[in-house]
């Protein structure tokens, strides 16, 4: 049985302001649960429309964020022998060293889109209104997960 979510619940929407070429961020926000959810991601691999796809959940009462273990992404089509979604650790390693991605470079993507994106456009919008400044967000924990199933020696 799937559950709808009134309309005050849950809101959706696409975050395409001041976003490079082949760069997309989606938010849902969980007004009942109090939940964040941020999703981003870049594209590596344009041929299959594969993506280094990050997941972050901030909960705002306990003032934690999760970073979900790296994903790689396929959007729009699927060609024969085309994963939708890579998330074992061996097969995301796999791929990362194909592409001769680095750890530096994941970890790059990764603050772009919270540090250099969302919380910047958030503190900018907000402005007056925000307790927070671009230097300073807050107290908050962060519990980093991006390489977790990749093991201690990747990379």
């Amino acid at each position: 049985m799937v559950k709808t979510m009134e309309a005050d619940e849950f809101y959706m929407c696409a975050y395409k302001t001041t976003l490079n070429q082949g760069e997309d961020i989606f938010l849902n926000i969980d007004m009942k649960n109090e939940l964040i959810y941020i999703m981003a991601s870049i594209e590596i691999e344009p041929k299959h429309q594969r993506s280094l796809y990050y997941i972050y959940v901030y909960d705002i009462k306990t003032r934690k964020l999760q970073i979900a273990p790296l994903t790689i992404f396929t959007y729009g089509y699927r060609d024969a022998g085309v994963e939708m979604a890579i998330e074992e650790g061996e097969e995301v390693s796999a791929f990362l060293k194909e592409h001769e991605i680095t750890r530096e470079e994941i970890e790059g993507y990764r603050d772009h889109f919270l540090y250099d994106k969302v919380l910047r456009d958030w503190v900018e919008g907000n402005g007056e209104r925000s307790l927070f400044t671009q230097e300073d967000h807050g107290d908050y924990e962060t519990q980093d997960n991006t390489f977790l199933h990749l093991g201690e020696d990747w990379m």
